[in-house]
C-alpha cells in the first residue's frame, strides 16, 4: 500500500501540484574541483575499512548464519551496499521509486526490464521474510493500510520535489557534497529523530 500512495502521489504532482517543483538547476560537485592527490587518504581509509569489515563478517560467521536465515544486520547491509553498487553498473541508475515516478508522469524509458528488476526484488524480500527466524504473518488492519498509503502518498510528492530517489541522493548526492542531496537527506534524519523523540516520551509517560 505504501507503494500505491507513493505512485497515486508522484501521479498528482505530475498532474497537479507541478508548479510546486523547483527550477531544475545543474550544480557541479565541489569535490571535482579538488586535486586527486588528496582524494588519497579517502581511499586509504575506505580501504581501511573495508578490510576490517569483512575479517569482521568472517570472524562472526555472518555468512553461514545468513544461510541458516538468521542475518546479522552487518552483513545484510553490506549484501544490499554490494547490490546496489553492481546494479547500476550492470544496468544503469534504477530505483522502483523511480520506476513508480516515471509510470506516473507517462515517461516509458525501459519499461520492461525495470519491471523485472522490481519483480525480483519483491520476490526476494518475499523469500527473505519467510526464511528469517521468528517470521509470524499479522493481519493488516485498516489503520495500518491507511499510514502505509498516507506515508507512501507524501513520499511520492516529495520525490517529485528533489531530484533524485532516496538511493541516489544517498550513495551519489551526500558522497559528492551536492547541496540538495543533504537538504533533503537531513530533513529525512530531522523527521526520524524527532518521530523517535515523541515515541520515547510517550512511552516514558506511559510508566
Amino acid at each position: 500500500f505504501r507503494s500505491v500512495g507513493f505512485f497515486v502521489g508522484s501521479f498528482l504532482h505530475y498532474h497537479h501540484l507541478y508548479f510546486l517543483s523547483p527550477l531544475p538547476q545543474e550544480i557541479p560537485s565541489p569535490l571535482f574541483a579538488v586535486s586527486p592527490i588528496f582524494l588519497l587518504p579517502l581511499l586509504i581509509f575506505l580501504g581501511w575499512r573495508l578490510t576490517r569489515m569483512v575479517r569482521h563478517l568472517w570472524t562472526a560467521d555472518c555468512v553461514a548464519n545468513a544461510l541458516r536465515g538468521a542475518w546479522n544486520p552487518l552483513a545484510a547491509s553490506v549484501v544490499l551496499a554490494i547490490s546496489f553498487l553492481c546494479l547500476p553498473i550492470l544496468k544503469g541508475g534504477w530505483s522502483y521509486t523511480q520506476l513508480l515516478s516515471d509510470l506516473a508522469s507517462n515517461r516509458q524509458e525501459r519499461v520492461g526490464e525495470r519491471l523485472f528488476l522490481l519483480v525480483a526484488m519483491l520476490v526476494g524480500a518475499l523469500t527473505a521474510g519467510l526464511t528469517q527466524k521468528g517470521w509470524q504473518p499479522q493481519r493488516a488492519t485498516i489503520r495500518t493500510l491507511g499510514s502505509c498509503f498516507i506515508g507512501g502518498l507524501l513520499m511520492g510528492i516529495g520525490h517529485q520535489l528533489v531530484p533524485g530517489a532516496h538511493d541516489s541522493l544517498t550513495l551519489i548526492g551526500q558522497p559528492l557534497l551536492l547541496p540538495h542531496a543533504w537538504l533533503a537527506m537531513g530533513v529525512i534524519y530531522l523527521t526520524l529523530a524527532l518521530i523517535y523523540a515523541v515515541i520515547r516520551l510517550r512511552s516514558n509517560s506511559a510508566h
